[in-house]
């Protein structure tokens, strides 16, 4: 590899949303590896962190954590359920219990409330009013053509599995303009959840996206544009499904009163005043094999420490998906793939492919809430050589 130069042009940064470790070895082992034309390539496998594995992958650009920004997910409790001093149910009577303790009436229900743009979740009727969404925070839905990212400007190219080689060419003119440049592909997330990470979908989608980089790359001059390929998480198999709200309503009956609890399709957040419930639903999970709690150290070294993101939060082992769950309406199947796991997998672990040196060459694993810090001080070396 060539030393960084005036000749350099600047960073290219692709994001490539769940690409996972295993995917991305297999290519360039079977693609990239047997073709001279393409310089030395370092593949690093990211380790899981609940701030970024779960719909939260802009913040891993911005180097902020949920503490920081305020939300963890895509929802939180309104702060004023969150006292739990008075009885915050808003619909009361046969009614409501008919429709939250049947997850086919309410999954029938908000199946045809997202058709019409209704509703986007899977939150029962009388517990709904109990959460708030996810507001506009920093990064969370960046459109503009400029951003701040790893403490620089970029400049944002979206591309899609139609376009790979036109976003590429987009790329290449801005980074000889002089631009940092971060390419952004989405889609490989919608494929593994739908088709799974064992599809031929998956492999093909993927390739398609870490081949276009290389080719794109070798055209110009390997060693002359510093490309650092990432994704926050990976994508497993879904082999189990789990169903945790029959146990709250069987031991604590319809939240608002006393407690609140809210699982999206991997994640199980509980809030209550009283230490007993709290108590009681820890042992009782804790003793489970399917999850685990995510304990204070970790929330507190990860910036989950806010209550807003729950008194107590469990994630689910690798496999296993929470059915019902709030996040979505499935009617006629699952989701095939899912990520947000912390299982250290080469699965549910993310990848950085690189063809700059970022860390030790005895390392291979790097924590996904260090890259922020990794790719600002290779960008300060960078421009300091240019």
């Amino acid at each position: 590899m060539n030393n960084l130069s005036k000749r350099n042009l600047p960073l290219l940064v692709i994001f490539i949303d769940a690409l996972s470790y295993s995917v991305a070895r297999k290519i360039i082992a079977d693609c990239v590896g047997r073709s001279e034309k393409f310089g030395h390539t370092n593949v690093y496998r990211l380790l899981p962190s609940p701030g970024y594995s779960s719909n939260l992958h802009w913040l891993l650009f911005a180097g902020k954590t949920p503490d920081e920004m305020g939300f963890f997910t895509d929802w939180n409790i309104e702060e004023d359920a969150i006292h739990f001093k008075r009885n915050t149910r808003i619909i009361n009577g046969l009614l409501s219990k008919v429709f939250d303790e049947n997850k086919y009436l309410n999954t029938l229900f908000r199946y045809f409330s997202r058709r019409i743009g209704f509703i986007k979740d899977n939150i029962p009727f009388s517990e709904r009013h109990l959460f708030q969404p996810k507001d506009y925070y920093f990064f969370s839905m960046p459109n503009e053509d400029v951003i701040d990212a790893f403490g620089t400007k970029f400049r944002v190219v979206k591309g899609n599995s139609s376009d790979v080689h036109e976003a590429f060419e987009k790329a290449l003119r801005s980074l000889r303009g002089g631009q940092h440049t971060l390419v952004v592909f989405n889609n490989l997330d919608h494929v593994g959840h739908e088709k799974g990470p064992d599809s031929p979908e998956y492999l093909n989608e993927a390739k398609n996206y870490l081949l276009g980089a290389f080719e794109i790359l070798s055209s110009v001059s390997w060693d002359h544009v510093p490309l650092i390929v990432i994704s926050d998480h990976g994508m497993a198999k879904v082999k189990f499904l789990v169903n945790v709200s029959e146990y709250f309503y069987r031991e604590f009956g319809l939240p608002g009163a006393k407690y609140a609890f809210y699982c999206d399709s991997v994640y199980l957040r509980v809030w209550s005043s009283d230490s007993t419930l709290l108590k009681t639903v820890r042992k009782d999970l804790g003793s489970a094999s399917f999850l685990r709690e995510i304990t204070l150290t970790e929330r507190q070294e990860e910036g989950l420490s806010r209550r807003v993101f729950g008194d107590l939060i469990f994630v689910l082992n690798e496999g296993c998906v929470f059915d019902p769950n709030f996040f979505s309406v499935v009617l006629k199947k699952f989701p095939v793939g899912m990520h947000g796991y912390l299982d250290k997998t080469d699965e549910t672990c993310g990848t950085l492919v690189t063809n700059l040196q970022l860390v030790t060459k005895e390392c291979i694993d790097i924590k996904v809430s260090s890259v922020f810090k990794l790719i600002s001080n290779k960008i300060a070396e960078i421009s300091g050589g240019r």
